[in-house]
């Protein structure tokens, strides 16, 4: 299942965008959703709002989120069982496992 998936659409600026998000629904989120629970935690992100979190995180500037060809999300459960999962169900190139700074 997957929880607030209107969030995956908030925002969307215009028609490619929100085809871009449509197509990670349909071949990402629909086959991840019916075997784990996820919470979506971003989606599309202007540039702007891309912008303030490169100049947080000192990344580069590119990001797939403000093209609307990335999503964030969190799995009920273990992570590494979900990223596993999403390697042996999903292409390789769509899932990337980004860990945060250890506290």
């Amino acid at each position: 299942m997957i929880r607030n998936p209107s969030r995956l659409f908030d925002g969307s600026p215009d028609i490619i965008i929100t085809h871009r998000l449509r197509l990670i629904e349909w071949f990402l989120l629909k086959p991840l959703g019916e075997v784990w629970d996820i919470t979506l935690t971003s989606a599309y992100r202007t540039p702007a709002t891309q912008a303030a979190l490169t100049v947080a995180a000192k990344a580069k500037g590119i990001s797939q989120h403000t093209l609307g060809e990335a999503v964030d999300f969190v799995p009920v459960g273990s992570m590494q069982e979900c990223y596993v999962w999403c390697i042996d169900h999903l292409r390789p190139w769509q899932v990337l496992w980004e860990r945060g700074e250890k506290p």
